[in-house]
């Protein structure tokens, strides 16, 4: 809010096969997660503080690794300082702190969407044209 912006700088990411990223929401620094694929297939999410004065990343408050090999999707959820990853056949809500997931009926997930003022509602979109309402249930403990 009321922000300005400012010069653009590059940045290196170490990930060769990202898959998605996201601006973290709640994070003293601008906080960027990644969503990538290794060499192995598997796939994790990174997080990194963008340092705005040195115009570099550093490493950020967390890591997820091991996720669903159908993982595609980060949404950043507000006030969680996390993100949901969305897979084949599961939604993964990823953060400092354990993970909470639950199945969802497998598909390819290709677009989503906040819904209402609070931030827990999303309206996800398949390959199919099918619309999935996903709820985060937040507990305050993230």
């Amino acid at each position: 809010e009321g922000g300005a912006l400012q010069e653009a700088f590059n940045v290196r990411l170490d990930e060769l096969a990202v898959l998605d990223v996201a601006f973290l929401h709640g994070c003293a620094a601008p906080t960027l997660a990644v969503l990538y694929e290794d060499t192995k297939e598997q796939r994790h999410v990174k997080t990194y503080e963008v340092a705005l004065r040195e115009k570099e990343l550093a490493p950020g408050p967390w890591a997820e690794p091991g996720l669903d090999p159908g993982s595609n999707m980060l949404i950043p959820v507000r006030g969680t300082r996390g993100a949901i990853v969305v897979g084949e056949e599961a939604a993964v809500l990823v953060g400092a702190g354990a993970a909470r997931s639950t199945s969802i009926e497998p598909t390819m997930m290709k677009a989503y969407g906040e819904v209402g003022d609070d931030g827990s509602r999303f309206l996800l979109g398949d390959d199919e044209g099918n619309i999935h309402l996903l709820v985060v249930a937040k507990d305050g403990a993230r």
